[in-house]
């Protein structure tokens, strides 16, 4: 009779096993030992002590690569599916590629996985339910697909799932809510589709969903006031449609809501003027139907108020006024009608305060603004002295009002300035001298008003000017030829106007140089529009490439 005898692999056997896979795993990386993998390759160093290795006990419980400095662009190495005890595992920032494999789901002990960043490509497994312990799933920027497995209910340990930026599709799984211990839920940047699920209301201890930039649809479930601890939520870029329930106004510790670029109807919620905590409101482009809501001022810290092209009717309610932390207000683009409420003169850390194309009348105080925009609305008469005593406005806006009278002398003020738009007005009289010494001037547009007289050779003294537009008005005289100090000038409309004379040979010295980078407000670089005009004699050499 033969008897056998099996033994039990010791832990040194333990030990030796998982050093051996480590070397493996190091010479499978043999043609890429810079960067990171180079401080694998010292002899004396015990595999345990190699950065990014973690030994517990006599077991590799820890691989944490991040190649964030030296991507590996390799297949995703199989041998990873061997360490059997491995409880973190990071691989993210190392361009892996393929499929990953069926006995990487083995891996039962891990708690924490993060594979971003890489090009791993295939469907999550139902089989990744094993992964029983796992506290954090990290997918992010990979090229993973097709519907999420119901299974994935079963990580019921899980904090942290981040799947954004994949092409995983389909309706999210209902058993989602069943990770009652998630506290960030990130399914952003994927074309996921249908509801989002009730049973979302059951994830009580999240504190950050976001699901941006996929094609949901269907309404907000009023079960989304039962998450209490929720401090950001974005649906921005979905489909979504309906009103927004007033159980949003459960959601007192909320600090971001972003809801931009959906298909939200009705009203908005008296309910979120109770989101004390706010910060970021984001309402841009849905169909609203209404008013802002007037107690709105009870966002005490709301710091950035969006939303242009929202459907929003009314008044400004002047409660705005009592947002003292407001930095950014936007509500472009709306049926806003009456006058600007005088509360917002107070709103002592304003920096940009966009208006356009609203039907707003009347003027604010002056206000310690970076930008003011407020182009397509009904503002009339002369611009008061006072907007031209800001130490702080970069740009303005007041384009297509009603806006009359000569430019102020006191424009010579507002030295900070980089950019001024006042095209589509009443303005008339001579163009002021003292706007050379707006130094900072990048781009001036006085298109399309009266404006009579010669244009002031001290304007050529706003030597950084890109754009220059004069377009439009009943200029006279002749074109200065110290136009020739506008070096970076690359944008020059003259057109309509009654100028007679010579073209300068200088006209064109700035259209050799490359201009700012000032795109932002110039789409096309390169014009030279002095067409209209009574100018007479040939067409200066330089400036036949550019002319119009």
């Amino acid at each position: 009779m033969l008897i056998c005898f099996v033994y039990p692999l010791s832990k040194a056997d333990t030990l030796f096993d998982d050093m051996q896979l480590l070397k493996a795993f190091r010479d499978s990386f043999i043609d890429r030992r810079d960067g990171f993998i180079s401080s694998w390759s010292h002899s004396q160093t015990s595999p345990c002590n190699w950065t990014g290795i973690r030994c517990d006990g006599l077991t590799v419980s820890q691989i944490d690569l991040s190649c964030s400095v030296s991507p590996l662009n390799l297949l995703f190495p199989r041998l990873i599916g061997e360490f059997r005890s491995l409880k973190h595992l990071n691989l993210s920032h190392c361009a892996f590629t393929g499929h990953i494999f069926p006995e990487f789901w083995e891996l039962k002990k891990l708690e924490v996985l993060d594979l971003s960043y890489n090009r791993l490509s295939g469907r999550l497994p139902p089989s990744i339910a094993k992964l029983k312990y796992l506290r954090q799933l990290i997918l992010d920027d990979n090229n993973f697909s097709g519907r999420l497995p119901s299974t994935i209910g079963q990580l019921t340990e899980l904090k942290e799932l981040s799947l954004r930026a994949n092409s995983f599709s389909g309706n999210l799984p209902e058993e989602l809510g069943s990770l009652q211990l998630l506290q960030s839920l990130d399914i952003s940047s994927n074309i996921l589709s249908g509801n989002i699920p009730s049973s979302l209301g059951n994830l009580t201890k999240l504190l950050f969903f976001t699901a941006r930039q996929n094609r949901l649809t269907g309404r907000i479930c009023p079960e989304i006031g039962k998450l209490r601890m929720l401090q950001i939520l974005d649906l921005a870029w979905n489909s979504l449609t309906g009103t927004i329930p007033a159980a949003i106004g459960n959601l007192k510790d909320l600090r971001v809501l972003d809801l931009q670029s959906c298909r939200f109807t009705g009203s908005v919620p008296e309910e979120v003027s109770m989101l004390s905590n706010l910060t970021y409101l984001n309402l841009a482009q849905n169909d609203f139907d209404g008013e802002l809501p007037s107690n709105i001022g009870r966002l005490l810290n709301l710091v950035y108020l969006i939303a242009p092209n929202s459907g929003l009717t009314g008044t400004i309610p002047s409660q705005l006024g009592n947002c003292k932390k407001l930095k950014i207000i936007d509500l472009s683009f709306n049926l806003f009608d009456g006058p600007l409420p005088d509360s917002l003169a107070g709103l002592e850390s304003i920096n940009s305060l966009v208006l356009v194309s609203n039907r707003l009348s009347g003027y604010l105080g002056e206000l310690q603004l970076i930008s003011l925009e407020l182009s397509m609305n009904k503002l009339s008469g002369k611009i008061p002295d006072q907007l031209w005593e800001s130490k702080t406005l970069m740009a303005i806006s007041l384009n297509d009002n009603l806006l009359e009278g000569s430019l102020s002398v006191a424009v010579a003020n507002i030295t900070t300035l980089e950019r001024l738009q006042l095209e589509n007005n009443l303005f008339g009289g001579r163009i002021t001298p003292g706007i050379g010494k707006l130094k900072n001037l990048t781009n001036l547009s006085l298109h399309g008003n009266k404006l009579t007289g010669e244009i002031p050779s001290e304007l050529f003294e706003c030597t950084k000017l890109v754009s220059l537009d004069l377009g439009a008005n009943r200029l006279t005289g002749n074109i200065p030829k110290s136009i020739s100090k506008l070096k970076l000038l690359d944008n020059l409309v003259l057109s309509d106007n009654k100028l007679y004379g010579p073209i300068p040979e200088e006209i064109c010295s700035g259209f050799q140089k490359v201009p700012l980078p000032d795109s932002e407000y110039v789409q096309h670089y390169g014009m030279l529009d002095l067409s209209y005009n009574e100018l007479e004699g040939p067409i200066p050499v330089q400036s036949s490439t550019a002319l119009s």
